[in-house]
């Protein structure tokens, strides 16, 4: 992986348009290649009806000689429905292995539009539930990015330009998610044999362990993807909270910094952490260790890679393993603590909530 990439860390789905400045300069036959796969994309497979406009109107008096032979065949293609995206009968049957773009408008699972996306995003089903295009049956998928320099050992993968989308794509392995199949929109084909026993194998070594340390770029990318996706997912929690939810009111006492560093090197809050939830497999606990508050997931088999999903105040949040069957994450300090905070746990096809209340007894002072 590269250190320094040129871009921002948000992905390039949300950088939905272009400027005129750089729709001219590729209609010219211009910008680095990566650049010019990524409008083309924009273009010819998205087809954003703003940016194929002013390209269509951009600049032609001042294209000449080869440049302007590029132009004309990109607008023929552009003008064109043939060669600007491959067509494919639907499949009867959703199954492993097929590439779809999700539906701008999704639903939930009584069939009420929940939201409006600006863009249709690519998902690589894994698993296809019962087969049926249905808001009944949930199906998993990983999401599909351009931003190829943020492949990952261990958590993302590239697959070349031999590929439903016709160039190289970066599969999210780390930000596969249940779906609602009736949410899908365009059948865009499906990856090679060889391809897809890339991404099971991939998809098997992610849940084994991150294999190459990361740096803070991508994790930033890797957190705004993680909040992009939020959407493909949703309609599945809001049927599981119908379904089962475990609503819990807990009250948790702020230990004051200096209080909580007088005493020993393992701090009482942290012998006694506040159980929020205990399992046969596992327990989840707040744990108050100096001035933070972490979230803790005790596994009781270390080798147990299923971890619940957890999302504070509506947003996902990322686990970090700090020893054999521990879990950790940062939510916050204790003289910066929220004082009601939302904490959701999903697995098994259970939902918990747990609405908490950080009640300040001391102070850093």
């Amino acid at each position: 992986m590269k250190k320094k990439r040129k871009k921002d860390a948000a992905s390039f789905q949300v950088t939905t348009c272009f400027t005129e400045e750089e729709l001219l300069v590729y209609g010219t036959g211009g910008l680095p290649k990566t650049k010019r796969a990524k409008i083309f994309h924009h273009l010819n497979v998205e087809r954003c009806e703003r940016c194929r406009d002013l390209f269509l109107m951009l600049g032609r008096e001042e294209s000449t000689g080869e440049s302007s032979q590029v132009r004309e065949k990109i607008i023929h293609q552009l003008k064109n429905a043939k060669g600007t995206v491959r067509k494919y009968a639907t499949p009867l049957k959703i199954q492993r292995g097929q590439i779809w773009t999700t539906t701008v408008r999704p639903k939930n699972a009584s069939g009420d539009t929940i939201a409006s996306m600006g863009v249709a995003f690519p998902v690589l089903v894994v698993s296809g539930g019962s087969g049926e295009k249905l808001l009944h049956n949930i199906i998993r998928v990983i999401p599909v990015s351009f931003d190829t320099d943020y492949e990952v050992a261990g958590e993302t993968l590239v697959i070349g330009k031999e590929n439903p989308l016709m160039y190289p794509v970066l599969l999210e392995i780390f930000n596969e998610r249940p779906m609602l199949a009736g949410n899908l929109d365009e059948y865009r084909g499906n990856v090679s044999t060889k391809d897809l026993a890339r991404i099971m194998e991939m998809r098997e070594r992610f849940l084994e362990g991150r294999e190459t340390e990361p740096d803070e770029e991508y994790l930033a990318w890797k957190e705004k993807e993680i909040e992009l996706a939020e959407f493909i997912s949703f309609p599945v929690n809001e049927a599981l909270r119908e379904e089962d939810t475990h609503d819990q009111s807990i009250e948790i006492p702020v230990s004051g910094y200096r209080k909580a560093a007088d005493t020993s090197e393992a701090e009482l809050s942290q012998v006694t952490p506040h159980v929020l939830l205990k399992t046969a497999g596992f327990s989840l606990n707040i744990v108050q260790i100096k001035d933070r508050f972490l979230l803790r997931i005790a596994v009781d088999d270390p080798g147990e890679k299923s971890l619940p999903r957890i999302l504070v105040n509506s947003r996902a949040v990322l686990l970090e393993e700090r020893g054999a069957g521990v879990h950790e994450a940062l939510l916050g300090y204790a003289d910066h603590m929220d004082e009601i905070m939302e904490l959701e746990a999903e697995f098994g096809g259970e939902h918990h909530v747990f609405h908490i209340r950080f009640r300040t007894k001391g102070s850093q002072g």
